[in-house]
């Protein structure tokens, strides 16, 4: 048996850069735990002079090498049936190309010390040998401590690209890895696929190009603990197609993820303070009915989800299809202390309209807060009719071509408490479609932003709008308040509410405020509405106004300013249209300040001007 050789001085040991990861803590900071593993380990190095030659034949029905041996591979071996063993100390050197695979039937145990682990290395150059193939296989023995894979990953596995790595886990394989280093691969350290059961415990990856591609059924199985150390990339490939799919309880730590295709959120997905999702061009993750989704940072460790470039819409973004049931809702995805960038690169339908990072348009539901939005192409968030948003808060919103798009009941759900300033075009965009309704008494609040409101909407529910609230209004279109709700409008003195266009023509841009409710909340207070009048709201020719009160319909008027506007400033469509008047003002209006269709006794509470 060859003898070992002993060395003792650290600078011989760092010459050889043998465990420098395997024999002390895996982490960068000193160990914490109890069972972090001895530090400090001088290596007994193998003598390799005259290493003993491993056949294929020799291990079939599986063997047992000798401690501290070096043995010589030239030809692939296979193993189907029994366990080869490796005691401390062993070293197989593999020729050019060649690769040890273990399939159904065979297991692979590595034995090692900190002192003598064991070896896998090449006869010649780093990367020139094929590496370690698990495929379906199961068992105790299928288990390495104090390993060392390295200068491997010569040649593919299979015919699908990216495949080459030093170790390929494939099928039902599992496999238990403690203090394993993987190291000098010519592509990945470590492949595996999404039904191998693996651990890698104080384990490291070092001078790899990647660290490792993974399944993302499997990304979870990298620690907290493992070490990264001089890779060429300096992240965790995951998602190998797509239509790749997180099934079950899985938590992800905080390591940089770089995701490689579309997958789906189908489980229970945690993705711990510190991590890094980044998302390569066009790329998008989608949770799914009964899937979650948490992202919980800190305030000193973000979540982050970004393009794996930082240009605007890179990747596509997080579409969330599930929660929004019952009463508080289910939530579907969870966003707090998150960073979401360079999104919004394609529709989610074919509505082109419908670029956002985060696309909410099914029955859903997220909690959203203390999360940044920035550097997305059109949207950051939209949230549709069937979609909520409950506990909307602290969020900021920058650098996008606009803020959100929501549906008129979502608006409701958000807190004046985000910041939406430096995009593109500063606001919240409401409304989708010319039948959208508020549908919920909801009070709409002062986000220090205009309301773009981009079609008709009905409020069929008690609407309030509070101070300082500005309402900009798309072309021709207008709020009506039906028979079913009500509209109180809060402003003050200091912070009057404002309805007006998103053009700014005096002479009538968008339609108004019709009144069909005869509900005594009907209030308008400290508010100016501005720009409306541009086209009747019946077939009457002098039903053009900034307000329409229907027949029946109740409105109170509060220190308010009516104009510049086309047509009247109020038309009174009915003989019980009832109006009250205080401090009403009206200016530069195209057809006067009141137009009283049927006039009678009755119809006003208070003459206006």
């Amino acid at each position: 048996m060859p003898k070992p050789l002993h060395l003792f001085t650290p600078a011989l040991l760092a010459s050889l850069g043998v465990l420098a990861a395997a024999c002390t803590s895996s982490t960068s900071d000193p160990p914490t735990a109890p069972d972090a593993g001895p530090v400090g380990c001088i290596e007994e190095v193998t003598d390799c002079s005259a290493p003993l030659e491993l056949k294929n034949a020799d291990i079939q029905g599986g063997k047992t090498l000798t401690a501290k041996t070096c043995y010589r591979v030239s030809e692939d071996l296979n193993l189907s049936s029994g366990t080869l063993s490796a005691p401390e100390g062993v070293v197989i050197q593999f020729a050019t190309g060649k690769s040890i695979s273990v399939k159904s039937g065979g297991q692979l145990k590595l034995v090692g010390t900190c002192p003598a682990p064991v070896k896998l290395t090449s006869q010649e150059a780093a990367g020139s040998w094929k590496g370690v193939q698990l495929d379906d296989s199961q068992g105790a023995d299928n288990d390495w401590t104090y390993a060392v894979v390295e200068r491997a990953g010569s040649a593919k596995w299979t015919g699908a690209a990216d495949t080459e790595a030093s170790v390929y886990l494939s099928g039902a394989t599992t496999l238990k890895m403690d203090h394993v280093t993987i190291r000098e691969s010519k592509a990945h350290g470590l492949y595996a696929k999404d039904k191998v059961d693996f651990s890698f415990t104080a384990g490291t990856f070092e001078k790899n190009v990647t660290p490792a591609y993974l399944h993302p059924q499997v990304a979870d199985r990298i620690p907290a603990d493992v070490t990264l150390k001089e890779n060429t990339n300096p992240y965790f490939r995951v998602v190998f197609g797509n239509a790749d799919s997180v099934e079950g309880a899985h938590t992800w730590q905080a390591h940089v993820f770089r995701i490689e295709d579309r997958f789906f959120v189908k489980g229970d997905l945690t993705i711990l303070p510190g991590a890094k999702l980044e998302f390569a061009q066009g790329k998008s993750v989608l949770v799914e009915a009964g899937g979650t989704l948490t992202a919980k940072g800190t305030a000193e460790r973000k979540v982050t989800f970004a393009g794996a470039a930082s240009t605007k819409g890179f990747w596509q973004g997080i579409q969330i299809k599930s929660g929004g049931i019952g009463s508080p809702p289910t939530i579907g995805a969870t966003f707090d202390h998150a960073v979401i960038s360079d999104a919004g690169g394609a529709a989610w339908t074919g509505d082109g309209r419908t670029k956002a990072a985060v696309f909410m348009f099914d029955t859903s539901a997220a909690s959203i807060t203390n999360t940044t939005f920035r550097g997305n192409e059109s949207y950051g968030l939209w949230a549709g009719e069937k979609s909520q948003i409950p506990g909307f808060a602290a969020n900021t919103f920058t650098g996008n071509g606009r803020a959100m798009y929501v549906y008129p009941d979502r608006v409701g759900e958000m807190a004046a408490t985000s910041t939406l300033t430096g995009n593109d075009e500063d606001g919240i965009f409401v409304s989708f479609g010319n039948t959208d309704r508020v549908n919920v008494p909801q009070t709409w609040k002062d986000p220090g932003v205009p309301y773009n409101v981009m079609d008709r909407f009905f409020v069929e529910a008690a609407l309030t709008i509070d101070a300082g609230v500005v309402l900009r209004f798309s072309q021709g279109h207008e709020m009506i308040v039906t028979d079913k709700g009500s509209l109180t409008v809060n402003g003050t003195a200091a912070k009057p509410v404002t309805f007006k266009g998103q053009n700014e023509i005096a002479t009538g841009y968008w339609k108004g405020i019709q009144i069909q409710s005869n509900s005594d909340k009907n209030v308008i207070a400290f508010a100016t509405i501005a720009h409306a009048g541009s086209n009747t709201f019946t077939g009457a020719p002098e039903s053009d106004g900034g307000i329409y009160i229907d027949d029946k319909a109740r409105l109170s008027l509060n220190t308010v300013t009516v104009g510049p506007g086309g047509g009247y400033g109020i038309v009174l469509g009915g003989v019980d249209s009832v109006l009250g008047c205080s401090t009403v003002t009206f200016g530069a209006l195209v057809k006067g300040p009141v137009w009283q269709s049927q006039p009678g006794p009755g119809a006003l509470l208070q003459t206006c001007p």
